[in-house]
């Protein structure tokens, strides 16, 4: 029986999905476990990649690139196993992360969801986890988190912890199968960006707890798995604002908007170059369209 199912979203750069896959199978768990790579329309062959190095690599190609999320629900419904584990293609876990993620699940049926502890290439501290989406979480995320969470991070290096927190990165992330049996994992009107927030909300609505756990750690080169990937920008935007109406109260919809309008309107004014000019001005018009 497969205890674990390790799903990764493919999109190009396969010299990163490798090193991924790499890691996984140079500290394989004591439980069997399989890897499914979902190819989200790359302009190459994952299948014919992979077979150079793998032989035992499930793959599943979609005929046009719907989505992360859609692709993970992809992998999703083919998996066999008790868990899921989300892994982008462009993280490598540590050592026996995979074992102890799935560990610490199993001793603690309450737990829903669980993240681990994300480095940079460098191995230096990444933020990975925070409190429930709002104006004030996400001021704070970006101004503040940072620093105070590399300053605990700083303090208790080298001791493991967990911690209930509100939401962890769709970076590396391990949820149980059986809490998605009416629904998929990810909400697919989310094409990139926050997916991992909207799940952990869910899973938080179940009753199940969401955990940021030290004791597992897992690289993660920040941006490379959907590098090449047009309109970044404007799916973030986009995906915010489908977060926002769904879940939070129509003033801090609306306070986010003018926000963004204001932010976007300065930026198009004094854009360096017409790339730059037009991703603005593609934020204007999604703001302009009705909630």
């Amino acid at each position: 029986m497969v205890k674990c199912s390790v799903i990764i979203v493919s999109f190009g750069q396969f010299e990163y999905l490798k090193a991924a896959i790499d890691a996984l199978k140079a500290s394989p768990p004591p439980f069997a476990y399989e890897i499914i790579v979902v190819d989200n329309h790359s302009s190459e062959d994952v299948q014919e990649f992979l077979n150079e190095y793998f032989h035992d690599i499930r793959v599943i190609r979609s005929p046009a690139n719907h989505g992360f999320g859609w692709a993970n629900n992809r992998g999703a419904a083919a998996a066999e196993g008790e868990y899921l584990l989300f892994l982008n293609s462009d993280a490598e876990v540590v050592g026996p992360a995979l074992e102890a993620m799935v560990n610490f699940m199993d001793k603690d049926g309450r737990v829903g969801v669980l993240g681990p502890l994300l480095l940079n290439t460098d191995g230096s501290f990444q933020l990975s986890s925070g409190n429930k989406i709002s104006l004030g979480a996400e001021c704070y995320q970006k101004a503040l988190a940072p620093r105070v969470e590399k300053w605990r991070y700083a303090l208790r290096r080298g001791k493991p912890f967990a911690r209930e927190t509100s939401w962890v990165s769709g970076a590396c992330l391990l949820t149980r199968r059986d809490l998605f049996a009416k629904e998929p994992p990810f909400d697919e009107n989310m094409f990139l960006y926050f997916e991992d927030h909207e799940l952990c909300l869910r899973v938080r609505a179940m009753g199940k707890k969401v955990v940021y756990y030290g004791g597992a750690r897992v690289r993660h080169h920040g941006g490379r798995s959907g590098a090449g990937l047009p309109g970044t920008m404007l799916e973030y935007r986009r995906s915010q604002l489908y977060l926002y109406q769904k879940y939070l109260s129509r003033w801090q919809t609306f306070l986010l908007r003018r926000y963004l309008s204001c932010k976007f309107s300065h930026r198009r004014r004094h854009a360096g170059s017409e790339k730059e000019r037009q991703a603005a001005a593609d934020v204007l018009e999604l703001l302009k369209e009705k909630n």
